[in-house]
């Protein structure tokens, strides 16, 4: 197996950002219940401020969505579905490289380049 990843998944492990960011996307793929806040932070033990704001950075990617009790993962076409399960058989099968690559880079790229790469909002779609 090759240490490389595709590159679409390297821009969005970039983006990503940070591991705990990681961590929650993938908490809520692979239970696909409603999820609140503080039960993130308490799953992953972080910040329930910190777990608050991924799960509203990764609703605003088109990732999640919002219910009544909190948050669901519910990707916003097929296509974002697809490259998560990729971005999430990468963390699992080269997890040591993911992390690297997202502690490489310098966190005012990672902003820089998040923000370029930020998924277009559902009520964006329709402007």
């Amino acid at each position: 197996m090759s240490d490389e990843l595709d590159a679409d998944v390297r821009e969005f492990v970039v983006a990503c950002g940070s591991v705990s960011q990681m961590e929650v996307l993938l908490l809520l793929r692979r239970v696909p219940d409603v999820w609140a806040p503080a039960a993130v932070a308490a799953e992953l033990r972080i910040d329930a401020d910190a777990a608050a704001a991924q799960l509203a950075a990764l609703r605003d990617w088109g990732l999640l969505a919002a219910a009544a009790a909190g948050f669901r993962y519910a990707p916003r076409d097929s296509e974002l579905a697809e490259l998560v399960d990729r971005v999430a058989a990468a963390y699992a099968e080269r997890r040591v490289r993911v992390i690297r690559l997202i502690y490489s880079q310098p966190a005012a790229a990672v902003r820089q380049f998040a923000a370029a790469f930020r998924l277009r909002r559902e009520d964006d779609e329709d402007a």
